[in-house]
């Protein structure tokens, strides 16, 4: 099973890679997406050691496209204990908020409430 994020991290004028990303969206699968914003952090991936950084953490990609979407969006597959990890380092930025998602999610953002994938909410 795999998770994707979404990173909102590109010059909207030409396409090419900021190094920061406004917007996040992480798809954990089975309807539970849940899209983040409102501050500005660091977002790059290294194509040397196949990892993603966002923020101050690193997770390894099992793949990555540039400009998903529009050019404005890359994309990233990451294992699903990955994309939690993501989730829970972006709530605990200032000015980072959930937008929108299923309403556990939502709520565990805003309240900033770590999640594990092993979470039964994950699986219904």
């Amino acid at each position: 099973m795999n998770a994707s994020i979404h990173i909102a991290c590109n010059d909207p004028d030409n396409g090419q890679p900021t190094g920061f990303a406004e917007f996040i969206e992480i798809d954990f699968g089975n309807d539970n997406t849940v899209t983040i914003a409102g501050g500005r952090c660091v977002a790059r991936y290294d194509h040397k050691t196949n990892e993603l950084r966002i923020s101050r953490i690193r997770v390894k990609a099992r793949g990555y496209t540039m400009w998903h979407g529009n050019w404005c969006w890359d994309s990233c597959v990451v294992a699903p204990e990955d994309a939690c990890k993501v989730f829970n380092r972006m709530q605990t930025l200032k000015y980072w908020h959930c937008e929108e998602g299923p309403d556990w999610l939502y709520n565990a953002f805003n309240a900033r409430v770590g999640i594990v994938h092993s979470d039964p909410r994950f699986f219904q």
